[in-house]
């Protein structure tokens, strides 16, 4: 119980019905207000009425007592006792019983009784307040069918009449109606017991009467309104806080409490989460219209009880209504992921592709940063189109190889693309570095110019031969994925010599692979490997050095070329084909080429592909005599070869042999 004090005010005869007594002055507006509905006449069952208005100039609500003056008054006259309750005190109290209980009826004899009330009721009025929640309300005795009561209150703004044979029985269930408002809504709220209806000065919301002339036709079959009756009966404790906390917000008084209890109901039943958020943006559309509703729903602690993985979903499926980044959407999503709260495809059901452009960038941002190399596979799982987006804010990511794997190769690949180049390149770099032939060859289906981009990386980074050698495994590897067909594009012009060796390496010889670069940067590759920075090289990649200068010099139409590629390649080739052990891929581009001969005298068909190169360009006697002497031993029979053909000029092949000395 709390002791508190409240103004008052004393209404009766004299002269007329008038204000009598009074604890502080009234502004005239009240004044007039009062003066009519303290003024009733007294014809049923009862013997007090009570009447409860707001009276906005005193920014405070009038509970009055009228009763019937004793018979030494004039016929007819009433006695009205009028207790002010400020508006903040109004939206604290969830109990008026002592309230109405202080301004019960007084027996006023004679004009002494009534002098010495009228001087008490110049002072303040001491009330014993109750705490806490009014008691739950029984309809035992009532005459009223509550549920359609509620449910005619709550439909309209008209005012409804409900007749009763004795209103004073009633005066419970319109105390707790009014205790089951939110305080915005007791402001505005006026209800009454009386004989009869009445127009007043003053528009009352509901009035329980004795007389039946004028009562309403009430509602039935409301499901919310079955809920209100249900939380005044004390089975739906829920409810009442629920309406205290966020009818505090509500903009349009009484038609707000049908929207706000379907939403209680739904909220508090786990299947119709959805349902109550598509009744909440369809009624209060406006970011203004219930906040705290709204952050309780969507916040990660929101006071309404709704399932994190549910909450998330819904905010989502709603963001067109609602600030993701305020939410921290992005952040919670992520801890839902790493909790293992979500599986895939279950538990967050819901499109992410509904997010409007103006939020999306943000969810993406706080997401990636709430994400590592590790935590973006699992969120991968749960959203692919989601981790695509997240992958484009943070390229970083892609430098991950089993993301490109957990996510749809096309798709992924469009990602990629999308990116800067100098960013693709660095991704590149590292996919490379830990031999991603997977990812890598996701990257070259995007586009085929991934592919030489992949050289270009790999020989720039590659200081010795031996480490092009290691790498070009990786490049053999996706060339494999995606097949020679889908390789359009070309090699740089100009080419390095490493960049020719990445080449070399990255495919097989009967690929063809090699036929995309210029002779010249074959012959300078060799040059490189044989003296130049490429010097050390295996045995392997100079066999196939030597071989591809050859061919791919001998193939051209530029004579000076064919003639410089077989100076340069002839002597150390000549030696390599002796041994069994000549790279077998590069013996089948050399044997294509070749003329026809024994196939296990390798050295002979050489010798005899050099003398028809030298026939057929007319090389000369120095040049010729150079080219057949490095052959050793094996130079006689480079001879006989040009002597069976070059008998007409007998004098050309004895300067040949004179100049090898062999004449």
């Amino acid at each position: 119980m709390t002791l508190r004090q409240f103004d008052q005010a004393f209404f009766g005869y004299a002269r007329g019905h008038r204000l009598l007594s009074a604890s502080a002055p009234l502004d005239e507006e009240s004044s007039r207000v009062l003066r009519v509905v303290t003024d009733m006449s007294f014809e049923g069952r009862s013997k007090s009425y009570l009447s409860v208005l707001p009276l906005p100039m005193a920014r405070a609500h009038a509970f009055i007592r009228t009763w019937p003056a004793e018979a030494w008054m004039r016929p007819g006259a009433v006695w009205s006792r009028v207790l002010f309750l400020p508006w903040q005190d109004l939206g604290t109290l969830m109990n008026f019983s002592e309230v109405v209980a202080a301004i019960k009826p007084v027996d006023l004899r004679d004009s002494r009784e009534l002098e010495k009330f009228m001087k008490a009721s110049a002072s303040p009025l001491e009330v014993d307040l109750e705490s806490g929640n009014p008691p739950p309300v029984s309809t035992t005795d009532s005459a009223i069918d509550l549920e359609k009561l509620l449910g005619g209150v709550y439909s309209s703004s008209r005012t409804v009449s409900v007749a009763s044979p004795d209103p004073r029985q009633e005066e419970q269930i319109l105390l707790a109606l009014f205790a089951q408002q939110w305080p915005r809504l007791r402001r505005s709220f006026a209800f009454r017991t009386r004989y009869r209806s009445s127009e007043t000065a003053i528009n009352f919301d509901l009035e329980i009467v004795e007389k039946r002339d004028r009562t309403s036709d009430l509602p039935s079959g409301r499901e919310w309104a079955q809920s209100l009756a249900n939380d005044l009966k004390g089975a739906r404790s829920t409810l009442h806080a629920f309406l205290q906390r966020y009818g505090a917000q509500s903009r349009r008084g009484r038609r707000d409490m049908s929207v706000l209890v379907r939403l209680h109901d739904e909220l508090t039943n786990t299947r119709h989460g959805q349902d109550a958020v598509s009744t909440l943006f369809k009624e209060f559309p406006s970011s203004r219209d219930m906040p705290s509703l709204k952050y309780d729903i969507f916040a990660e602690d929101g006071a309404i009880p709704i399932l994190e993985p549910e909450r998330v979903g819904l905010a989502v499926a709603n963001s067109e209504h609602l600030n993701l980044a305020e939410l921290q959407i992005g952040r919670r999503l992520v801890q839902l992921v790493l909790d293992e709260s979500i599986d895939t495809g279950v538990g967050l059901r819901t499109d992410f592709a509904t997010i409007p452009e103006s939020q999306i960038e943000g969810l993406l941002e706080e997401i990636a940063n709430h994400l590592n190399f590790e935590t973006v596979l699992q969120f991968a799982d749960l959203h692919e189109d989601l981790a695509l987006l997240v992958a484009a804010r943070r390229p970083d990511f892609l430098e991950n190889a089993r993301l490109w794997e957990a996510l749809e190769g096309e798709s992924v690949g469009d990602v990629f693309m999308s990116l800067e180049p100098e960013v693709q390149r660095s991704i590149l770099r590292r996919l490379l570095a830990s031999g991603a032939v997977s990812a890598l060859a996701i990257a070259c289906n995007a586009s085929s110019d991934t592919w030489w981009q992949l050289v270009e990386i790999m020989s720039s980074e590659s200081t010795t031969a031996a480490a092009v050698a290691e790498n070009a495994a990786v490049l053999q590897g996706v060339l494999e994925r995606i097949g020679m067909a889908g390789l359009s594009g070309s090699p740089v012009k100009g080419a390095s010599a490493r960049y020719v060796l990445t080449m070399l390496l990255a495919a097989p010889l009967q690929a063809g692979l090699w036929r995309r670069l210029a002779p010249k940067d074959w012959s300078n590759a060799l040059i490189a490997a044989q003296e130049g920075e490429l010097r050390g090289a295996p045995p392997l990649i100079l066999e196939r050095l030597l071989v591809l200068a050859l061919v791919s010099g001998t193939q051209s139409g530029d004579a000076t070329l064919r003639k410089k590629s077989w100076e340069l390649t002839f002597p150390r080739l000549h030696e390599a084909l002796r041994s069994p052990q000549f790279d077998s891929e590069s013996w089948a581009v050399l044997n294509s080429v070749l003329p026809s001969g024994p196939e296990w005298d390798r050295c002979y068909r050489l010798r005899r592909g050099a003398v028809a190169e030298i026939r057929r360009d007319d090389w000369g006697a120095g040049p010729s005599s150079r080219l057949i002497g490095s052959a050793g031993p094996d130079a006689h029979d480079m001879i006989e070869q040009l002597n069976r053909r070059k008998k007409a000029r007998k004098s050309w092949v004895e300067d040949v042999l004179r100049l090898i000395g062999k004449k």
